[in-house]
């Protein structure tokens, strides 16, 4: 006599027509579903036969928890800052993935907001929390006292030292921006940041100004030095384009003579366009320039559209869940460890 093949949660989405994470959602009874969605979930989990991993048992007696199986069903990601609120595309992008590998582990995603100093919100003293996200600059030391029984993994290039973290290959970004450049003819590259602090931006300047070492070539360097205390999201828009403003004189009225530029943000790309059209100069034509990020958000009205390097946001945030999974599971795997995950270019209006 056959057995019959358990069914899974991604036929269950399939059927109903809804993501891993709405499934999760309804079976562990966490989180937001509206009804309708709810009810389309339950009949296909009817019309399969799916039973949930911990409702399967075999005719003799109930399985045992299978020790590989985390012990709770939830993964809190804390936002330390709004970095992601400058980043909308990558950080919808990232978040996607994070949901997609907590899903297909019959996980659920809690989204918390902290700053320091914050009080210790409810949801990060639940029992069934299995390991935490972090997403921003910095931890403050009594949130990760109040964490240090969980697994932790950074979601995000951060300003501390050691710990387990998934980034985007920042220096490579840099890298592949430096030869972008070099194989269309610039020879006098800079480097514009307008927070060149934060650890991102920082890290691919460092690997722009290293394939052009590499290449036998200098970059010249334009960061804003009054910005420095102040992170990049607490800016108003009229700040971002006073300081931007500055940096453009400040490149153009140098010896360098820049012909090519690379900036580490989409965002700091549309203020740095319009300052060059204000001044009469051509982006694309008169000065060519690769961005970073690949957030339409930001690049859809610029035309020519520039090259960009794409930071793979949605591998990161899968990634990142993979490897916290890989700590709950195995906590003697060692505290401290990263993985990078590749960026890639994407081409503009050439």
């Amino acid at each position: 006599m056959s057995k019959t093949v358990p069914r899974t949660m991604t036929e269950v989405a399939r059927r109903a027509g809804v993501s891993q994470a709405t499934v999760s959602r309804v079976v562990n009874r966490n989180g937001y579903v509206s009804d309708e969605v709810a009810e389309s979930v339950t009949r296909a989990i009817e019309e399969l036969g799916y039973q949930p991993v911990a409702r399967r048992s075999t005719p003799e007696k109930e399985k045992a928890p299978s020790p590989t199986s985390p012990p709770g069903n939830m993964i809190a990601l804390v936002m330390l800052d709004d970095s992601m609120d400058a980043n909308p595309t990558l950080a919808l992008s990232k978040l996607r993935g994070v949901e997609a590998a907590a899903a297909n582990e019959g996980l659920t995603v809690s989204i918390t907001r902290m700053h320091g100093g914050d009080p210790l919100p409810l949801t990060l003293q639940r029992k069934d929390i299995v390991g935490i996200l972090l997403w921003g600059r910095s931890a403050d030391s009594a949130l990760k006292r109040a964490l240090s029984h969980l697994p932790t993994m950074w979601l995000s290039s951060h300003a501390e030292d050691g710990g387990q973290v998934v980034l985007v290959g920042n220096e490579q970004a840099g890298r592949i921006a430096a030869d972008y450049l070099i194989q269309h003819g610039v020879t006098r590259p800079a480097f514009l940041c307008l927070s060149p602090d934060r650890p991102a931006f920082a890290q691919r300047g460092n690997g722009f100004r290293f394939g052009l070492h590499v290449a036998g070539m200098e970059s010249a360097t334009f960061v804003s030095t009054e910005s420095g205390s102040v992170p990049l999201d607490s800016l108003s828009r009229s700040e971002k384009f006073r300081i931007v403003a500055t940096l453009v004189d400040q490149m153009l009225t140098s010896e360098h003579s820049t012909d090519g530029i690379f900036i580490p943000d989409d965002q700091i790309t549309c203020l740095v366009y319009a300052e060059l059209r204000k001044r009469a100069i051509e982006p694309g034509k008169d000065i060519l320039i690769v961005s970073c990020g690949n957030e339409d958000a930001y690049l859809h009205g610029l035309h020519p559209r520039p090259a960009t390097i794409d930071l793979a946001p949605e591998a990161t945030g899968r990634l990142a869940v993979e490897q916290l999974l890989r700590l709950v599971r195995n906590p003697v795997a060692g505290k401290r460890a990263s993985v990078v995950v590749t960026p890639e270019l994407v081409l503009g209006d050439e």
